[in-house]
């Protein structure tokens, strides 16, 4: 497909870039520097020590933390938020990863996201683990910071391994979902401790998969069972409202199966990778706050009973949304950057548009394995992924930290389209299209062209914005 690239494969030019760009953005993004990365650092700390559900203290709910971690957090936390003319420097950077730092003190620390299941911090909680225990044997200095950087670190690699088989897998959409992959704001946000990395490489895997079952004359494999079922945990896990793309399960023939018993089973594989691990600590939660009234409670429920009575009116609230929003929708899936308070030049993201929107419409081809069966379960999975995301927010955030009975819904960000972007491509995908573009390739190659050099462009903001 990218016959004259030199003829590397499209994922070896990803990792490449990736691992490059990722690598400058880890050192060059100051701590807590990118969305609820304060949280995302408790979580993973949290995952570090072992401590897998919340806690209740004083009509409060959070986790025990280090002193040190909490303090750090506290200092960065808001240091550089809306604060275009705060800086960071090296001698800071340096001090904070080479003098080493003491960990036993414990406090408790109430914060947002303590109540979130750990799955989302695998990659990052483990290597903060190892990590420690590695500085028990060898003369490794152990800081908030530096556990910040491995953190980091693990996040990239798993952001990057996740989509380098996503892009190697498909048989269709490899340029798009390159782009998609490389957009500034992903990239930024796998540099950091975002969950929401998992969310995309998971969506992209998905896609990828059902795909390469859709073209393969062979039979399903238990690698594909699972692949399917982590992304199915990590769905139920991470972020719920994605789950229902995996209804484009069922429109898997199930003539790729030995027989309608290993159908059923593979069935029930998929759901209870990730039913078990969500009820498993929504059950251990529930426990421990049995007793425990969070004080946000009542605008919750009103929420819900908004949604609840009337859930047909509430798509005029997801209406409302878009025309209120949509500007910001805009640039915060594309490359708004630090803590939602760094634009890209809108140059840059004009032409990232018309990058992936060429190259979508010419890979748009079904190459004749994309069957009405597989648009349709698309369809109702992506009205119901979109639905349950702003109802979600709605009921969790805009009630909580704006007012209750808004008729739009506040707090959603652009960065949540990302892992439904493919998905809705294809639902344009005609086999009419096949070989009808004479300009296919040269319009890929430009726009792989227009994403190195919005990176570029990403790494001097990052550099200007909070070095200079």
């Amino acid at each position: 497909m990218f016959a004259g690239m030199k003829n590397v494969p499209l994922e070896k030019w990803f990792l490449t870039i990736a691992l490059f760009i990722g690598s400058l953005l880890i050192f060059l993004i100051p701590p807590m520097a990118s969305p609820d990365e304060n949280d995302h650092f408790y979580n993973s700390i949290a995952f570090s020590e072992t401590n897998w559900l919340p806690e209740i203290q004083d009509d409060m709910r959070g986790r025990i933390l280090p002193n040190c971690v909490i303090d750090f957090v506290d200092f960065y936390n808001y240091r550089f938020a809306g604060k275009l003319d705060e800086k960071y420097d090296f001698a800071e950077a340096y001090t904070s990863w080479a003098i080493e730092t003491d960990f036993e003190p414990h406090s408790f620390c109430e914060y947002w996201n303590s109540n979130v299941s750990l799955i989302a911090y695998v990659p990052s909680g483990i290597g903060m683990l190892i990590y420690r225990n590695i500085a028990k044997i060898l003369p490794v200095i152990v800081s908030p910071y530096n556990l910040l950087i491995i953190g980091r670190i693990c996040n990239l690699f798993f952001y990057i391994s996740m989509i380098y088989l996503a892009i190697k897998w498909t048989p269709i959409l490899k340029g798009t979902m390159f782009l998609i992959s490389l957009l500034p704001i992903s990239i930024f946000l796998a540099s950091t401790l975002s969950y929401d990395t998992v969310v995309i490489g998971c969506s992209m895997l998905l896609f990828a998969r059902t795909a390469r079952i859709l073209s393969s004359r062979e039979m399903v494999t238990w690698r594909d069972l699972i692949i399917i079922a982590f992304c199915s945990m990590m769905f139920c896990s991470v972020k719920q409202a994605y789950a229902p793309l995996l209804i484009v399960l069922l429109s898997l023939p199930i003539a790729k199966f030995a027989n309608f018993k290993t159908y059923t089973k593979y069935v029930a594989v998929t759901l209870f990778s990730g039913l078990i691990p969500y009820m498993s600590f929504s059950i251990g939660k529930m426990l421990i706050e049995k007793d425990f009234t969070w004080k946000y409670a009542g605008a919750v429920e009103e929420q819900k009973r908004i949604v609840l009575e009337a859930p047909i009116l509430f798509i005029r609230n997801i209406g409302n949304s878009f025309i209120r929003f949509k500007d910001f929708y805009y640039t915060s899936m594309l490359g708004c950057l630090g803590q939602l308070d760094t634009n890209l030049p809108v140059i840059i993201l004009y032409a990232l548009t018309i990058a992936i929107l060429l190259t979508s419409i010419t890979e748009m081809s079904s190459q004749n394995i994309i069957t009405l069966k597989y648009k349709s379960m698309t369809l109702i999975g992506l009205l119901l992924t979109l639905y349950a995301m702003f109802a979600g927010v709605y009921i969790i955030w805009t009630g909580t930290r704006y007012s209750v009975g808004l008729e739009y819904v506040d707090g959603i960000q652009g960065r949540y389209f990302i892992p439904v972007y493919l998905w809705v491509i294809i639902l344009f995908a005609n086999s009419k299209l096949i070989n009808k573009c004479n300009w296919k390739n040269l319009i890929i190659k430009i726009s792989v062209g227009i994403c190195v050099y919005s990176l570029l462009i990403t790494i001097i903001c990052v550099f200007l914005r909070y070095w200079i």
